[in-house]
């Protein structure tokens, strides 16, 4: 009795095994994503915050003339985790296919970079720990110029934010992140949804445009002029 329906059993027993293996691949999947998604919202979360306080602080300079500790430090960090995300994201998303690495120059992180080197220059790489507040610097003419050119660049950056990211509002040139809707709107799936590469390309396509208009190659050319 067995041996007439054999077949009819192993291939039962097979479909059975198939499935087994199929809901584990899809568990692991499904945890994978979940843990990616966790990260994902994190990192930005905290490249949304660092263009939110970059503009910020931008502001906040050309409007009192100085540089204090606390400002050169925190442009410093902030441009820091700019570099570190927009490379991450832009290795993951080409690694799932949802971006195409020959077309992709990623200049957000090159002139973020350099942004970064800038204020790490002006602050000597130290971390300050107290009197953060005291002026590190008074604005002449030329750093004035410079200060305006970084904060023209922050304000399309500001822009890309605002229209990728759920929770980013300017209003009377105070921009902020409101961190419920932020953390209502992404949840476990966030790797599965396009937001955040639709910052990154935006991020770049900005940057581009805006090194086109000043004719430059980069950042720098600014910088150190």
């Amino acid at each position: 009795m067995i041996k007439k329906y054999y077949k009819q059993i192993s291939y039962g027993l097979s479909i059975v095994i198939l499935l087994f293996f199929l809901n584990i691949q899809y568990q692991e999947k499904k945890m994978y994503e979940e843990h990616i998604s966790q990260k994902l919202n994190s990192d930005i979360h905290r490249i949304t915050i660092s263009l939110v306080n970059n503009y910020n602080t931008y502001g906040e300079i050309l409007d009192s003339g100085k540089v204090t500790k606390r400002q050169a430090s925190l442009l410093r960090d902030y441009n820091r985790d700019i570099v570190r995300i927009t490379d991450e994201y832009e290795r993951i998303a080409v690694n799932f296919n949802h971006l195409n690495n020959a077309n992709f120059n990623n200049e957000t992180l090159n002139n973020a970079q350099k942004i970064s080197s800038f204020w790490g220059s002006i602050t000597n790489w130290e971390d300050y720990f107290d009197e953060l507040d005291e002026t590190l610097i008074v604005l002449d003419s030329e750093l004035t110029e410079i200060i305006e050119y970084l904060w023209e660049l922050h304000v399309n950056w500001l822009k890309a934010a605002e229209k990728n990211i759920s929770g980013v509002s300017n209003t009377n040139n105070h921009a902020k992140l409101d961190g419920l809707v932020f953390n209502s709107y992404y949840g476990k799936d966030s790797i599965s949804k396009s937001f955040w590469i639709d910052l990154i390309v935006d991020l770049d396509d900005k940057t581009t445009i805006f090194l086109n208009d000043y004719e430059i190659a980069n950042i720098e050319e600014i910088l150190n002029n």
